[in-house]
């Protein structure tokens, strides 16, 4: 009796890996894009041009809808507020002279009223008082003895 036993087929081999890159060759570039990005830059500041005559068109619609009243007070509120910084400025010069504030510190005077400038001033000027090394040391830049030009020699004697 012949008895057909089935031979078992082989295995088929694992599927290949795939390779790693060699050493000094190239990375494979990712997939190409297809934007023009150029192309999109300028129709984006086409699009902000437009938009930037058209918010200039509103704000000259805007005032024109204005009443001559509305117009009066915006101009009054904008003067009044000039002639505010320009008294303090007055003001804070004013006492930097009377004080006696060096130049160089009069920027760091605050307050809004004089009493405060005044208040502040005297602060300045206690720590300009008080800042360590104001007066220049006498004996800076005097050699204490005479070179001898063998440096090398006389420290090897210490």
């Amino acid at each position: 009796m012949t008895d057909a036993t089935p031979i078992p087929e082989a295995p088929e081999p694992p599927a290949a890996a795939p390779e790693a890159p060699k050493p000094g060759s190239a990375p494979e570039k990712p997939a190409e894009d297809s934007t023009d990005w150029k192309a999109e830059a300028r129709k984006w500041e086409g699009r902000a041009k437009t938009d930037a005559e058209d918010a200039k068109a509103y704000r000259e619609y805007k005032e024109s809808q204005k009443t001559e009243d509305e117009k009066r007070a915006a101009r009054e509120k904008e003067l009044e507020q000039r002639v505010i910084a320009a008294e303090t400025k007055a003001l804070r010069a004013d006492v930097a002279d009377t004080k006696k504030v060096p130049a160089e510190w009069r920027k760091f005077l605050t307050g809004g009223t004089q009493e405060e400038l005044e208040a502040s001033a005297d602060e300045i000027l206690t720590l300009i008082a008080a800042k360590p090394g104001a007066t220049p040391d006498p004996n800076q830049g005097q050699p204490t003895g005479a070179p001898s030009g063998d440096f090398l020699r006389n420290a090897a004697r210490h």
